[in-house]
């Protein structure tokens, strides 16, 4: 059994806040929060449970038979993300991403790795190393995956950095063309829906050849499909408030144009440094699944318009495919 994580208890406060995010997740999470009369959290219980026991830890040392963990990035659901490093190497090229959860809360990371090891290898999608079991100090088996660490933070925080007038249009035109190339990659040739398209989900990272350009790669695979003629969702199969496609709001009916529809929002939320629905057209677009489309300014580039416009459209069936988009001129080399 490889040296297993010491993990320190820190106390934390649970605030009983449903914030944005979790507010504007799903149509049904909506509607259920507007009924609520009691305050309650979005987790369920058994989440509840076992984040109490795992997720409110600070990783103070973790080891994997290759990999040292080294920092605590974030907690994430039931688990931890963390920085760790090639035991055999002092190179900071060597840094990878490890997610940890308790191995009884792990099915969905589980699956997450699955879906990465089927997709293969694409310089568009984050990369999977692998995953390893581990033993805590008070004797819990803890799964570990360990994936591509992507330095240049995630594209959220970019825009976020650039501020409220949105990323310079020649920037918008390299992201977009690495998101829709990782999209019709899922697409095209592993035949799988991502399912959950929006900036906190695409990460940069610094490409291989010189000049310092960042590469955009999507990540976060854990509501991914395998793209069938139709895909109706459950419960689980959400997507992410403002970035979900009318149809899967309305319908629950999920299939490749979804993430057309939430690559549209992002595009528009690049250029113009918000997010392409305000909290209130938000709330009544999930609400009501009225005919309204975000607004496009018209300071965007012609070819910016017409990429977004072909994304944007309410009617799944006349969204342009990815392998369509990446010939656009708004995204072509």
């Amino acid at each position: 059994m490889t040296k297993s994580c010491v993990v320190s208890q820190v106390n934390q406060q649970c605030h009983n806040i449903v914030n944005l995010h979790e507010f504007l997740k799903t149509k049904r999470g909506i509607v259920k929060c507007a009924k609520k009369s009691q305050s309650s959290t979005n987790w369920n219980n058994n989440v509840k449970h076992n984040y109490g026991r795992f997720g409110n830890f600070a990783i103070e040392e973790c080891h994997g038979s290759f990999w040292i963990g080294d920092r605590l990035i974030r907690r994430s659901g039931s688990g931890l993300v963390f920085l760790a490093k090639n035991k055999s190497s002092t190179n900071s090229n060597s840094e990878f991403l490890v997610k940890s959860c308790l191995m009884e809360s792990s099915s969905s990371l589980q699956y997450e790795k699955e879906v990465l090891c089927n997709l293969g290898p694409c310089s568009n999608l984050v990369r999977c190393y692998g995953d390893e079991i581990t033993m805590s100090k008070s004797g819990e088996q803890i799964y570990n995956v360990v994936f591509e660490y992507c330095c240049g933070s995630s594209l959220r925080d970019h825009i976020i950095k650039f501020g409220r007038n949105g990323l310079p249009e020649p920037i918008v035109r390299k992201y977009t063309r690495d998101i829709v190339r990782g999209l019709c990659y899922m697409h095209c040739n592993a035949g799988y829906i991502h399912g959950d398209i929006k900036p906190r989900n695409i990460l940069l990272s610094p490409s291989d050849h010189k000049g310092g350009c960042l590469v955009a790669k999507l990540a976060s695979f854990g509501l991914a499909r395998k793209l069938t003629p139709e895909v109706l969702c459950d419960e689980e199969i959400s997507g992410s408030g403002s970035y979900i496609a009318p149809e899967l709001a309305k319908d629950g009916y999920l299939d490749w144009p979804a993430d057309i529809w939430a690559l549209g929002c992002v595009v528009l939320e690049m250029l113009t440094g918000k997010p392409a629905w305000s909290f209130e057209s938000a709330y009544n677009y999930l609400m009501n699944c009225n005919q309204e489309i975000p607004e496009i300014p018209s300071k965007i580039s012609s070819a910016g318009r017409d990429f977004v416009k072909r994304c944007l459209i309410r009617s799944p069936y006349k969204r342009r495919p990815t392998w369509l988009l990446v010939k656009h001129p708004f995204v072509a080399e």
